[in-house]
């Protein structure tokens, strides 16, 4: 099945659980192929979730997150006013495509424990500093917190649910 889904703005996360993850497990309980085309991007399921996109997403997106809060914490726009996020995660993964996982491993958990450092180090008046994420809204620091968490165990469930059905 070719679907022409076509979101009001940029490609987010949040397209990726109000949509896309649900025609992906209409796709699998119906038992067809669904390619998913937006623009001149092509996303699909060629043979099953590529466990090593995901991954090469999560090596980037979490130093990138810090990235945006640090800037934030410094006074600084945390992301550039034309910051296409789309093209960013497309060109990051590309980017990643020569790592090994285990690569990709290493740089998910050096970012990780920057994030836990920041946030040890973060003061209670910072939390409330406040900048514009990468997928364009205002949030405080606390906020990017929570979202770099929540991006990153919803990148889990989905890698453990893609192993799990492998």
């Amino acid at each position: 099945m070719l679907t022409g889904y076509r979101p009001t703005g940029p490609l987010h996360v949040g397209h990726w659980f109000g949509n896309i993850e649900n025609m992906l497990r209409l796709q699998e309980k119906l038992k067809f192929k669904m390619i998913f085309t937006s623009s001149s991007e092509i996303y699909g399921d060629y043979g099953g979730v590529m466990k090593e996109d995901v991954l090469a997403h999560l090596a980037v997106s979490e130093g990138g997150q810090l990235g945006q809060i640090n800037r934030c914490l410094a006074g600084e726009k945390p992301v550039p006013d034309d910051f296409d996020l789309t093209r960013f995660n497309r060109r990051s993964v590309q980017k990643q495509a020569d790592k090994s996982v285990a690569d990709m491993l290493r740089e998910i958990e050096t970012a990780h424990a920057q994030v836990l450092e920041l946030l040890d180090k973060v003061s209670e008046a910072d939390f409330d500093k406040s900048g514009r994420h990468a997928r364009g809204d205002i949030l405080t620091v606390e906020q990017f917190f929570i979202r770099t968490t929540e991006h990153r165990r919803e990148h889990a469930e989905q890698l453990q649910r893609t192993l799990a059905s492998a």
